[in-house]
């Protein structure tokens, strides 16, 4: 099922299934994408929306705007793994519910902490190659990466906050 994975300043990441065909985010409302603190979001800001089995992201006129991967959208976008949409300072991810490649961290190694990215080598061939806006996400996965890296903070968090990182920079959808 795909999901939007939602990062807390605290480094934890908050996820929300995909359930049903339309998911509305902004100020007002019940739903999960509700924040009424944020007063940069419009009442109703965005929408999610399932046509023919593909998500899309429509701004609903908001005064503020939506990015998708820092780019303002002016109508409805398809979604792609590891799509970032902001609204105001509300920030989610969007992981399709397919396989992806997945990090793992093996802590038998000691001293040292390796990291291999699995994927296959058959998705790797029939891939386009990247567009300038494909690149948009990994450069701002890395400027995360040294913002939240110069943080102090215990060994067990770091950890955690270089797992998502490195999940978050290959696509990843679940890491161990």
């Amino acid at each position: 099922m795909p999901s939007l994975l939602i990062p807390a300043p605290d480094g934890s990441t908050r996820t929300i299934d995909l359930e049903g065909d339309r998911l509305l985010l902004g100020r007002s409302g019940a739903g999960p994408l509700t924040f009424p603190e944020d007063l940069g979001l419009s009442r109703q800001h965005l929408v999610l929306e399932r046509e023919s089995g593909q998500w899309t992201v429509r701004d609903l006129g908001s005064k503020n705007g939506t990015l998708v991967n820092g780019v303002r959208i002016t109508g409805k976008q398809q979604l792609h793994p590891g799509d970032q949409i902001r609204a105001s300072r509300v920030e989610v991810v969007f992981e399709p519910s397919q396989a992806t490649p997945t990090v793992v961290f093996d802590p038998a190694v000691s001293g040292t902490t390796e990291a291999n990215a699995v994927t296959s080598l058959k998705a790797i061939r029939s891939a386009p190659g990247p567009t300038s806006e494909q690149w948009l996400t990994p450069m701002q996965a890395l400027f995360r990466a040294g913002r939240e890296l110069v943080v102090d903070r215990p060994l067990a968090e770091l950890f955690s906050v270089i797992l998502n990182l490195s999940m978050e920079s290959v696509g990843a959808e679940r890491g161990v």
